[in-house]
């Protein structure tokens, strides 16, 4: 894995956060990697999955919007507060917070 990949910070993962996941026994990457125990894998390997208009639709999510100007998605609070939220752990995280259910991703 290369030193300049992004890594996900472990104090911001929950168990049934999706992220891609590098297995360093057999130098491979794991897309929508669902982590089922925080501390099995090295979480080093963790990579966040960004977010997109198409994990947006998978994840079933019609309170975000996209901004124009920075290419980012935003997650309204109310008229004068907003989140930015750049990856799905991010998005899951928040909706667990607010409603205390888990997303469901959508085939």
């Amino acid at each position: 894995m290369k030193a300049s990949e992004l890594r996900v910070d472990p104090k911001d993962l929950r168990i049934g956060n999706l992220v891609d996941y590098f297995d360093e026994t057999e130098d491979m990457w794991y897309d929508n990697f669902e982590i089922e125990d925080l501390y099995k894998y090295d979480t080093d390997c963790y990579k966040p999955i960004p977010l997109t208009e198409e994990w947006l639709k998978k994840l079933g999510c019609d309170c975000v919007y996209q901004s124009k100007i920075n290419k980012g998605f935003f997650y309204v609070i109310n008229e004068e507060d907003t989140l930015e939220v750049k990856y799905v752990h991010q998005l899951q995280n928040l909706y667990f917070a607010l409603t205390g259910e888990d997303l469901v991703v959508k085939e």
